[in-house]
């Protein structure tokens, strides 16, 4: 059958006892607690016994050899009870000192009170000297005061026994109390590390909990802070459940879409002012938003709720967690921004005040003859000179992009040399330490009609970028009519085309490497 492994036990049994984790000084300031309850209950049992014993000297005066004042057995329950009382008292507070104390003086009374008890009682004192091991907050200290108090107990049963018989009763009561401690010592331990389990799990569910409080107020921060920044960017800024309903509309999104103030309406569904064309590309960049962490935003046509009319605007998603009632139905956050399709302010029509539209018109309409006028003339004397004027502010912007370049790398033909060596391909490298604002931007070289193109097309290879790792999309660009800056020259590009995606450094923003195949066209 094998020998048990009494060394491990050991080992695992002395772990208990010297222990001192967290856990153990929280569960013993608990039983602290426990064991002043437990007082107000030991003392009624106590004064009921003390009521007991006093009718027994009364209807039974034949039982006691010594009157009351010389009996041992009342003055250690009055002890007890002066301890009990001490312990349970109103608004008092118990030191560790104070309750080993009162474990002592209970074992020591409990002891003392046997020399004069009737044998009948005596198991009642055992049982009592047991069980206040359950409830002091030191289980080790109340085992190590039974063992101290082992001589008091063969001084007790030798004093109780006749001469005959004491020898022999006094090994028996050694052997008796040490398996007594023994067994004490077990299950005072045992109960006490099961406590100390529950107590460390109590303490991490409360650390899980204090954790998650944390997490969620730092959520809400960083909630808070989108909608402020949304709120700054965008014309208005609302929540969207993942069934497209706007929760609880604002003001701002009511006004956008013309409709009227409902305090009842609590959810307004977004998709319907979406129109068809767009609404598939909506729910795809939704999709496509909770695989991937790239800042995008998405063109859309969108239609008033009222008359019907159709606006241009550009859609900002903010990915939100889900709730503990619906983790698989995450929310979004959502900035909509609407975007301008009139021309620049030299071309609108000003009508002045209590004048009819007419009479401004023609005041239009001459302007224009004589801008016409003057273009021609201009054209006469130089042919080249509309197309290659450079405006002062154009210039300091290429003085600025002049000197933050940094290399120049030509591909020049070398069979031209009566030509002076034609030019091929031109790449230019700008400084790592330049200034955003001196470097050239795509935006200025493509038209502002053409610039929410050209954003999706680039979005779309983004996302697709960090869902997948590859750029490669169905979809195109064509058609995109640029400028050049500083000149009214102008081209058109066929088509736009991605080389691929390079990223340099840790959470830099993706860089794009764009291949153009263009046709020039000249803007009269």
């Amino acid at each position: 059958m094998g020998s048990p492994d009494l060394r491990s036990a050991l080992k695992s049994r002395w772990s208990l006892v010297i222990d001192g984790s967290k856990s153990r000084f929280r569960m013993h300031e608990s039983r602290r607690d426990s064991m002043r309850a437990w007082a107000a209950i030991a003392t009624m049992i106590s004064e009921l016994y003390f009521v007991f014993v006093s009718c027994m000297r009364l209807f039974f005066p034949d039982r006691f050899v010594k009157p009351l004042y010389q009996d041992l057995q009342t003055w250690c329950v009055l002890a007890i009870l002066a301890g009990l009382r001490w312990t349970c008292r109103p608004h008092g507070q118990m030191s560790k000192i104070s309750s080993r104390g009162v474990t002592v003086l209970f074992n020591v009374s409990c002891l003392l009170c046997t020399i004069h008890m009737p044998n009948e009682l005596l198991p009642a004192s055992a049982v009592s000297r047991a069980a206040i091991g359950l409830f002091t907050e030191d289980p080790l200290f109340t085992v190590l005061v039974r063992c101290a108090c082992l001589p008091l107990a063969v001084l007790i049963h030798y004093l109780r026994e006749d001469e005959s018989e004491k020898l022999l009763g006094c090994t028996l009561v050694v052997v008796a109390e040490l398996i007594s401690c023994l067994s004490m010592a077990f299950t005072l331990l045992e109960v006490d590390a099961a406590l100390c389990k529950q107590e460390q799990t109590a303490m991490d569910l409360e650390k899980h909990i204090q954790k998650r409080e944390e997490d969620m107020k730092e959520t809400e921060k960083v909630l808070r802070a989108a909608r402020r920044l949304l709120s700054v960017t965008c014309d208005c800024c609302e929540r969207l459940t993942h069934h497209w309903q706007i929760v609880e509309p604002s003001r701002g999104i009511l006004e956008l879409l013309h409709l009227k103030e409902d305090a009842s309406a609590k959810l307004l569904p977004f998709l319907q002012f979406i129109c068809p064309e767009d609404q598939q590309r909506f729910a795809h960049f939704a999709d496509v938003s909770h695989t991937t962490d790239a800042p995008s935003s998405l063109h859309v046509r969108m239609t008033s709720g009222s008359d019907g009319s159709l606006f241009d605007a550009q859609i900002f998603l903010v990915n939100l967690p889900g709730t503990l009632e619906n983790k698989n139905e995450p929310g979004y956050l959502i900035g909509i921004a609407t975007i301008q399709t009139q021309e620049p302010s030299q071309n609108m029509v000003s009508i002045p005040e209590h004048r009819p539209l007419t009479s401004s018109t023609g005041a239009l309409d001459a302007r224009k003859a004589r801008r016409s006028r003057r273009c021609s003339r201009s054209s006469a004397s130089s042919d080249s000179s509309s197309v290659s004027t450079v405006n002062g502010q154009g210039l300091a912007q290429m003085h600025q992009a002049l000197e933050a370049l940094d290399q120049i790398s030509l591909l020049i033909d070398l069979n031209t040399v009566t030509q002076g060596y034609c030019i091929r391909s031109a790449q230019f490298l700008f400084k790592e330490s330049a200034a955003l604002d001196v470097l050239p931007k795509l935006y200025s070289w493509v038209r502002q009609q053409h610039q929410p193109t050209v954003e999706d097309w680039i979005q779309e290879h983004v996302n697709g970028w960090y869902a997948t790792g590859s750029c490669e999309t169905t979809e195109t660009c064509r058609g995109i009519k640029c400028r050049v800056p500083g000149t009214q020259a102008s081209f058109l590009v066929g088509e736009l085309s991605t080389q691929g995606i390079a990223c340099k450094g840790l959470g830099q923003v993706p860089e794009e490497a764009w291949q153009q195949s263009s046709a020039w066209e000249v803007e009269e």
